[in-house]
């Protein structure tokens, strides 16, 4: 249920898709972490861009598992 549509372009010309999160750290003090999602151009295009919406659920997962606190999900992200 998470979209390809970044996938593409960033497959086509050879660009990173850029993954941000922000992280409370005390009072108003924040932090800022981007994180690159590489598409492979040497794989075959679908698979390429199957494969990204895979991964970034992998990133989603590490980060909530990091800090469960800070996530609060207000529709069904993945239904059984």
């Amino acid at each position: 249920m998470t979209t390809t549509v970044p996938a593409s372009p960033a497959h086509r010309y050879d660009c990173p898709i850029v993954l941000a999160r922000v992280q409370r750290l005390r009072g108003i003090w924040f932090r800022v972490i981007l994180e690159e999602l590489r598409i492979d151009r040497n794989a075959d295009r679908d698979t390429a861009i199957l494969d990204a919406p895979r991964r970034l659920n992998a990133a989603f997962e590490t980060w909530i598992r990091e800090r469960p606190e800070a996530w609060l999900w207000v529709h069904r992200r993945w239904p059984s």
